[in-house]
């Protein structure tokens, strides 16, 4: 069995260190693009319209939350306890259940909105903490 010197413990955790800050400012930018469109969508349309909202969600939301969890997963490890992801994938959720049949008839963009505050706030607590 081989140990390892402390210098090589240490560097790998610098550099676990930094590529999870990297990948932290990379889910803040991930979230201003898609809240930034998200509420662009919400003011050209401000009666609710569940086809507009289809048609955003897929030709917009979606492929940033999908190659937003693709880069994650690939490059950070033990993802599942990156709390940016935890928290863009909370704002996907709330998304997505607006075109569950359950709610397709009813307004839930404020909810979403909710949504987008607090997860906000968490990731802002997050970087305050590792930067």
């Amino acid at each position: 069995m081989k140990y390892t010197t402390k210098t090589e413990r240490m560097n790998r955790e610098y550099k676990r260190k930094m590529n999870r800050y990297k990948y932290t400012v990379y889910s803040m930018d991930t979230f201003d693009r898609l809240y930034s469109s998200f509420k662009r969508h919400c003011k050209e349309n401000r009666d609710f319209d569940i086809e507009s909202y289809y048609q955003w969600y897929n030709t917009q939301a979606k492929p940033m939350l999908s190659s937003y969890h693709s880069k994650i997963r690939r490059n950070v490890e033990n993802y599942k306890t990156f709390p940016p992801f935890r928290m863009i994938g909370q704002i996907s959720l709330s998304l997505k259940k607006q075109l569950r049949s359950k709610y397709i008839d009813t307004d839930r963009l404020d909810v979403s909105e909710r949504t987008f505050d607090v997860c906000s706030i968490g990731l802002d607590n997050y970087y305050r903490r590792i930067a």
